[in-house]
């Protein structure tokens, strides 16, 4: 039997109360390769690269969310949906999203110097 990907979701949760009222679930599990080009139009501080940023998140890692406009129309959880947010609520979106990934998961143990032991042995490389 193969091994079959679960894409594993998240609720984000927000430093700010405000923003807690509204529900966004999002894929906290992402290939590499779109790990790497968001980092990659994110950071190239191209408006071009980094709209097709935004696009492959709305796309790539947004689930589900209950955003609507100023006249209460629901927007879409989708790349399009997402260029249509202000400037720092995307942010904050995003910002909540890479916190809730980049977030070590509290059940694996780390030793003193900082390593988690899960990942691997280790090993004595002191020169003797």
């Amino acid at each position: 039997m193969a091994f079959r990907l679960s894409p594993k979701t998240i609720s984000l949760d927000f430093g700010d109360v405000d923003l807690n009222t509204m529900g966004v679930e999002v894929f906290g599990d992402v290939s590499m390769e779109t790990l790497f080009n968001l980092q990659i139009d994110l950071s190239s501080g191209e408006p071009l690269q980094m709209k097709e940023a935004c696009l492959l998140f709305g796309e790539s890692v947004l689930k589900s969310w209950d955003v609507q406009d100023d006249d209460g129309v629901d927007i879409p959880a989708t790349g399009s949906g997402f260029l249509s947010l202000p400037m720092s609520l995307a942010t904050s979106i995003m910002t909540a999203w890479t916190d809730a990934v980049g977030t070590v998961d509290p059940n694996l143990e780390t030793s003193a110097n900082g390593t988690l032991q899960s990942v691997g042995v280790q090993t004595d490389t002191a020169i003797k």
